[in-house]
C-alpha cells in the first residue's frame, strides 16, 4: 500500500498517517469484537454500528475496501439481514492484521 500517497491525500505527512492508522486497527478491532457479539446475539442493530463505524474511519482513511465491505453489512443489517456479516467481519480483521503487520515493518 503507498502510504505516502494515502498521507498526502489527507494533507499528512506519512509518520502521522500512520500513527492514524494503527489507531483505527486498534479501534476497528474493538468494533469487530462488538460486532462479533452481535452476531452471537442476533443484534442487528449492534452489528449495524459497528459496521458504520469502521466504514467511516476506513473512508476517510482512504481504505476503500474495508470501508466497502463494511457498508454492505451496515446496509444489510439496517434491515435486520445478517448474511455475509461473519465473513466479512472476518475478512476485515484479516486485513486489519495486514495493515498491522505493514505498519511494524516500517
Amino acid at each position: 500500500m503507498d502510504y505516502k500517497t494515502l498521507a498526502r491525500n489527507l494533507g499528512l505527512e506519512e509518520n502521522e498517517y500512520l500513527e492514524m492508522i494503527t489507531l483505527f486497527v486498534e479501534v476497528s478491532n474493538s468494533d469487530l469484537d462488538r460486532w462479533e457479539a452481535g452476531l452471537q446475539q442476533s443484534d442487528a442493530e449492534k452489528v449495524r454500528e459497528s459496521a458504520h463505524s469502521i466504514k467511516g474511519a476506513a473512508v476517510n482513511l482512504g481504505l476503500q475496501e474495508i470501508g466497502d465491505t463494511a457498508l454492505k453489512v451496515e446496509v444489510n443489517a439496517r434491515e435486520k439481514n445478517l448474511t455475509g456479516a461473519p465473513e466479512a467481519a472476518s475478512k476485515i480483521r484479516k486485513m486489519l492484521d495486514q495493515l498491522a503487520d505493514e505498519i511494524k515493518s516500517k
